[in-house]
Order: C-alpha cells, then sequence, then structure tokens
C-alpha cells in the first residue's frame, strides 16, 4: 500500500528496487512501475561510459534533488522535499561529529526513511570512502547479518 502510494505520488521515470522488494509484487503492482534498475543491472558494468565520458548537468543547488518519503506512522507517507544543498549540508554535519576514515565500516541499523540512514550514514560515508553497512529491515536475523560485517562505527538512534 505505501510503496504503491509512493510511486503514484513521485511519478519516478525510473525504480531502484532490490530484487527481494519486487518479488513481493503482484503482477498489477509490477505492471505500474516505470523502467527498473536491478541487481543484475547494478553489477553488469558492460552497460557503463567509459572515463571522461559521462557528464553531470550543473544544476541549481536548492532545486529538489530528492524526495525523502517518512514512514507514514499518523497515514500515507509523505514526501519530504530536500535540495542538493540541505543533503551535502546535512552530511557534512552529520561526519563532523565523527571520526571515520576510509578504513572504518558504518552500521546503520535504521530504515533508509530515515534522514540519518540516507544523508549522514549513506552519502557521508561516501564522502569519507569508508563502507557503509546496510541492512534490509530492523529485525533480529537483519541485525545479527550486519554485524557479522564487523563494523567500527555504529549510527543508530534509541528505540
Amino acid at each position: 500500500k505505501e510503496f504503491e502510494h509512493i510511486v503514484k505520488d513521485a511519478h519516478p521515470k525510473v525504480v531502484i528496487i532490490s530484487d527481494t522488494l519486487f518479488a513481493k509484487l503482484d503482477d498489477t503492482q509490477k505492471e505500474k512501475l516505470p523502467p527498473r534498475i536491478d541487481q543484475a543491472y547494478i553489477e553488469n558494468t558492460a552497460h557503463l561510459p567509459g572515463p571522461n565520458r559521462c557528464e553531470i548537468p550543473i544544476k541549481d543547488p536548492d532545486a529538489l534533488a530528492v524526495l525523502l518519503y517518512t514512514s507514514g506512522t499518523t497515514g500515507l507517507p509523505k514526501a519530504v522535499m530536500l535540495s542538493s544543498r540541505h543533503l551535502l549540508l546535512n552530511a557534512i554535519q552529520g561526519i563532523s561529529r565523527l571520526s571515520v576514515s576510509p578504513e572504518d565500516r558504518v552500521y546503520i541499523p535504521v530504515p533508509l526513511f530515515h534522514s540519518l540512514a540516507q544523508n549522514t550514514a549513506v552519502w557521508g560515508t561516501v564522502f569519507l570512502g569508508a563502507s557503509c553497512i546496510i541492512i534490509p529491515k530492523i529485525d533480529r536475523r537483519a541485525l545479527l547479518e550486519g554485524l557479522a560485517h564487523e563494523p567500527t562505527v555504529l549510527l543508530a538512534v534509541p528505540t
């Protein structure tokens, strides 16, 4: 229900979706999706352009960059509009309080709809060149699987 709401609300041109989540969708839901980037596409680098062949357009830093959907605790998820400037500043603010190096493995056992996970953990670790351990859901098995990667830094919120 939430997934369908987000797709209808956001009008995405492409969807990046895990094979596990895609398998959970029924045929009607799959038909409503725009073209998707799946795990096989991501792992196959043959479609990537060679060096110096990828142009990155210059955008207004205050223009909409991402819709981060809330958890929907009081109803359906609501889109929070974030700019590139917001994402960068939030990531910088988050990592400025950490002592993280490229050798670190940052463990983030929080949902990706949480701004801590998106901005500080994912983008922050990319900026610092560290590894990011993301779990697919918050449950005992996933938490233990994340710990098996021997994290050196934990980013979390109190329950």
